[in-house]
């Protein structure tokens, strides 16, 4: 039995179109699944995928537990929407980064 923890599609709000990872010290694979079609992506050892459009927001996307070789440790970044940058919400956008300034 395959355990996943399926990222599920996502709707456009507080965060912005590019999702990236950074994949380090051991090779794994991403498995993105939309509607049953399952396509399996190779992330090599210090590897980086960016991730936006209907990659992003159509496609589900995992890490499977058997594809993990070794000790694997990722880092990934996020931006804000326009929205929340310079738009309607652009006052709570500023509070999340104040928040998040003093989390590093």
């Amino acid at each position: 039995n395959v355990r996943k923890q399926w990222y599920q599609r996502r709707v456009r709000g507080l965060w912005g179109e590019r999702l990236i990872i950074l994949n380090l010290l051991s090779d794994s694979f991403m498995l993105f699944n939309r509607d049953d079609h399952y396509v399996k992506v190779p992330l090599p050892r210090r590897s980086l995928i960016i991730m936006s459009g209907d990659g992003r927001y159509e496609w589900k996307h995992a890490i499977a537990r058997e594809d993990i070789q070794a000790r694997r440790i990722s880092v990934t970044f996020r931006e804000l929407s326009p929205e929340f940058l310079s738009g309607d919400r652009a006052e709570e956008g500023h509070r999340i980064i104040e928040i998040a300034s003093n989390l590093v």
